[in-house]
């Protein structure tokens, strides 16, 4: 045990320490983020002691430093980080997403503890590493499962899970560290929260030795860790009753409130579709569980809190869906759970954390994971991985590094596994990197179990051993993992709907985009209605003597001709027609503008006529067509006022604005023209225009290199397989450097009008990651390693003369190159306009 010497110099040292504020408050940002990065194990097993600490006195903060440096492992760390962390931090607050100002914390924001966050970091550091270090000397420590690999801890913040064995030998040894540990940093464990789990074949009499010797109390699985419960065995319902627990305790904070469809889908949405989501993550709920969840959200949208008298009308799968196709815009929880699985998986498969290592080392050894048999005493979360693991590895390609993938399964040429080209199913362990030797194929071990066909494919792949293999979803053009495009796959789709879609805007409230998907659905108490849902009622409108339905009230009634009369003559449109439906009525209104100003007024329209439908019915106030048309005129000077709806929501229909009392600045509804030139490179330097092409009739890229006076080096055309105009675009990128290269040219610019090529090449591919063009990029990075280099966005209209070769190129046979001479006159004309720098105006 280090001596502790608070002497006067090491006084000194840390007050000058504490003087050092806020130099690199960033980096206390970016540690908190990293060691908060949820590492969770449901896979462990029954031995396990679960221990919190808590701080007992400031005199960990000079106590700490001392001892510390003795340490050898943390020496630069405690140089490097305690002098600007020992006091403080300060924080910011985002208001409207933006930082406004800083204050100083005078207490920590977790315990109100004076004490800075970093010095708790660096103790738990000091313990965890000190764990680390106790089972690597002593391995008998150490719990030993069937499968997987020994883990010592898991810690997060002050919350540690300890894996031990139970030996009272050992378990003497593992207290004495703790005793060294309070000693040293002045923190002390909170025997009240720490206990420890046994197997249930434990005697008590060993149950009564390890809490004389621990201190700590006994407990049961399952036990919650970082909010999620750790059970053993099936799933019981019991473990989501928190979760049910914390839903109903959302909706009776809301209890009182008067909140309208639109209220309650916002507090559904943001609220307590989000409770479960965490949770789902880690756990795949039961069916009953997602059942009964949803019943909860879908009566507090129908019903409010604490009511039973209003009508359900649909259930919640109904009202769930994309905006576009009819939905409300909120996810099944089962779609939900299923995404989640999705992004299990991919964590599984990418092997870069440790839980998914502890995964692939019991249940795989070394075999493919599609190839595993489920077994009946596998965990829980293994079953939940083999139920998704044939629809979502099909979405997986992965891009070659070390080639330390497997050679049968992974789908690592192009789109394709070999046992996909082989219309094979192997069992096979091999991996790629056996069929490498010194960096290049092994083409005659590769003959002597490929068809021809394939080697000569695979001959073809750039091989790089000093990059790790990259893992890539086919799911999106970046190539990386995202819970809506998993959700995007599996959704249940229906037909396209326009007025849906065009109804969610922020120009027209909530309340009243949501009354319009009622009517869409048929999901309001008309009289008609409620008669074919089994009321018996008598049927009067509240405008005329006929009969009431849906559309005598919106449409055909006298009241509601007049409004949509009056609204007609303002816009100069003639949708109305006698008898028409309100759903093919709003049909002809809505154009396909989201926020357009024709939406808003027909949403309005509809909406006022129901409001004095209700208010005849219930406060005994006849509907009035003039009072109607008043209030959606005020209306929508209302929303126009808090700029709610803009400008460029009047387009084609500025000459109704004074009809609503508003005034449009002429200025502010015409698009500004940009000007568009293309700029000769500096001396010594050439540029490359390069575009690609992807018609219906053809694929093809091209491009041109011009030195700095502006004339034309040399240009080319060529087609391409059928391919996406990413790959295109690149296609044009690659063969232009490859002729820069012949050429000798050794300062280029290369000059594109596609943002998400400069995003990939600024990137060197770093951060995209799309299977189709992972290789090509590779190769384009491979170039432009050898050459000095910038690169630079143009509009197309500035990009005239690449994208003239790229449309050549789609109806060429062949790889063509173009030097002046050979150029048509419509391009050298171009050419000579570039030289000159006349502008290309861009609307």
């Amino acid at each position: 045990m280090v001596q502790i010497n608070p002497s006067d110099i090491n006084t000194k040292n840390l007050i000058d320490a504490k003087i050092n504020l806020f130099k690199l408050q960033e980096q206390v940002e970016i540690f908190w983020r990293q060691k908060s990065a949820s590492k969770h194990l449901l896979e462990g097993d029954n031995n396990t002691k679960k221990i919190e600490l808590k701080t007992t006195s400031i005199k960990f903060a000079w106590m700490m430093g001392p001892s510390l440096k003795m340490n050898k492992g943390l020496l630069i760390l405690l140089l490097i980080i305690l002098p600007n962390y020992s006091i403080g931090p300060y924080f910011s607050i985002l208001v409207n997403g933006k930082s406004k100002g800083f204050f100083k914390a005078s207490h920590g924001i977790r315990q109100g503890d004076p004490m800075s966050p970093a010095i708790f970091i660096i103790a738990a550091e000091y313990l965890s590493r000190g764990l680390s270090f106790l089972f690597a000397y002593h391995n008998d420590l150490y719990f030993k499962t069937a499968g997987g690999f020994p883990i010592s801890h898991l810690s997060f913040a002050d919350d540690i899970i300890i894996f031990s064995n139970g030996s009272i030998k050992l378990l003497k040894l593992f207290i004495r560290f703790l005793n060294i540990y309070e000693g040293i940093t002045g923190l002390k464990f909170n025997k009240d929260k720490c206990s420890f789990i046994t197997p249930i074949s434990v005697k008590n009499d060993r149950i009564n030795a390890i809490k004389n010797i621990t201190g700590f109390r006994h407990g049961t699985l399952p036990i919650k860790y970082l909010g999620i419960p750790l059970y053993k065995g099936r799933k019981k319902y019991f473990l989501f009753d928190e979760l049910i627990k914390s839903i109903n305790s959302k909706l009776n904070l809301w209890e009182f409130n008067f909140l309208s469809f639109g209220g309650r889908l916002i507090l559904i949405k943001s609220v307590l579709c989000s409770l479960p989501i965490y949770i789902f993550q880690c756990l795949q709920p039961p069916k009953s569980i997602i059942n009964k969840i949803e019943k909860i959200f879908n009566k507090f949208f129908w019903k409010g809190n604490g009511s039973n008298s209003k009508i359900n009308w649909a259930s919640w799968n109904k009202c769930c869906g994309v905006h576009e196709e009819g939905g409300l815009g909120c996810k099944t929880l089962r779609d939900i759970a299923q995404a989640f699985s999705f992004k299990l998986w991919f964590m599984f498969r990418k092997n870069n954390n440790l839980w998914a290592q502890f995964m692939n080392a019991k249940y795989c050894k070394g075999k493919h994971p599609t190839t595993i048999i489920f077994k009946s005493g596998d965990s829980q979360i293994w079953k939940r991985l083999c139920n998704i693991r044939q629809e979502a590895e099909q979405y997986i390609n992965w891009g070659l590094g070390k080639a330390d993938i497997y050679f049968w399964q992974d789908k690592w040429v192009g789109n394709y596994s070999i046992d996909q080209l082989l219309n094979t199913s192997s069992i096979d362990k091999s991996k790629v990197n056996e069929f490498i030797l010194n960096n290049s194929w092994n083409l005659t071990k590769l003959a002597d179990i490929l068809p021809t066909s394939i080697v000569n494919i695979i001959s073809l792949i750039p091989i790089d051993l000093n990059v790790d293999d990259c893992i890539m979803s086919n799911m999106n053009c970046r190539g990386f993992f995202q819970i809506k495009d998993a959700w995007n796959i599996f959704r249940n789709r229906k037909p396209y709907q326009k007025v849906c879609n065009m109804i969610w805007h922020k120009s027209i409230p909530t309340t009243i985009a949501t009354f319009l998907w009622r009517i869409m659905h048929n999901y309001i108490p008309t009289h008609d209605i409620l008669q074919k849902r089994g009321f018996v009622l008598t049927s009067k409108c509240q405008c005329c003597s006929s009969a009431e339905d849906m559309n005598h009230v919106f449409t055909t009634g006298p009241i509601a001709i007049k409004v949509w009369m009056y609204f007609e003559n303002i816009f100069n449109v003639n949708f109305y027609y006698a008898n028409i439906p309100i759903k093919d009525l709003l049909e002809l209104w809505f154009i396909p503008s989201r926020g357009h100003v024709i939406n808003l007024v027909s949403s309005l329209v509809v909406w006022y006529i129901w409001m004095a439908r209700n208010n005849s019915i219930h406060n005994n106030i006849g509907m009035n067509a003039d009072i109607i048309i008043r209030n959606i005129i005020d209306k929508v000077f209302k929303i126009f006022s808090v700029n709610l709806l803009k400008h460029k929501n009047f387009k084609g229909y500025c000459h109704i604005t004074k009809a609503f009392g508003i005034h449009l600045i002429s200025n502010d509804t015409t698009c500004i023209p940009i000007i568009v030139c293309w700029n000769k490179p500096p001396v010594n330097f050439v540029k490359l225009n390069t575009d690609g092409s992807v018609k219906d009739n053809g694929w093809g890229c091209g491009g041109i290199i011009r030195d700095s006076n502006g004339n034309n080096i040399i240009a080319f055309a060529t087609p391409l397989e059928k391919c996406s105009v990413i790959l295109a675009e690149l296609s044009a990128i690659f063969h232009g450097l490859k002729l820069c290269a012949a050429l000798g040219l050794m300062n280029i610019w290369i000059e594109v009008d596609a943002l998400y090529m400069l995003y990939c090449l600024k990137d060197k591919g770093k951060k995209v990651c799309n299977p189709e063009i992972f290789y090509m990029l590779r190769e384009v990075n491979q170039l432009l390693s050898s050459v000095n280099f910038k690169i630079s966005h143009i509009f197309r209209e500035g990009n005239c003369c690449a994208d003239w070769f790229a449309n050549k190129g789609c109806s060429l046979n062949n790889f063509t190159v173009y030097n002046y001479n050979s150029l048509p006159a419509a391009i050298k004309g171009m050419i000579c306009l570039d030289k000159l720098a006349l502008p290309y105006v861009r609307t």
